[in-house]
């Protein structure tokens, strides 16, 4: 059995855009979480205390950031 082929997709009118997050220098994106036209980023560093970036992708632009505070400053966790 000969194996399958996948036809060729030519898409030219495709248009990539960039969205600016506006993070400090040093930030990095420690994980992604994409929901139906939303982008959730969970930034680190940069001087900031981590957050989470919404980015609303029929918009092209950020949304919200979500701070998530200090960790040395949050109440405890519930069992810890």
């Amino acid at each position: 059995m000969a194996p399958a082929t996948v036809p060729e997709v030519h898409n030219k009118s495709m248009d990539y855009f960039r969205i600016p997050l506006e993070q400090p220098p040093g930030s990095a994106i420690a994980r992604t979480v994409a929901e139906g036209n939303r982008v959730y980023l969970t930034v680190t560093g940069g001087g900031e205390p981590d957050r989470v970036v919404v980015v609303d992708l029929t918009l092209g632009r950020s949304i919200a950031t979500i701070g998530l505070g200090d960790a040395d400053t949050l109440p405890p966790r519930p069992g810890r």
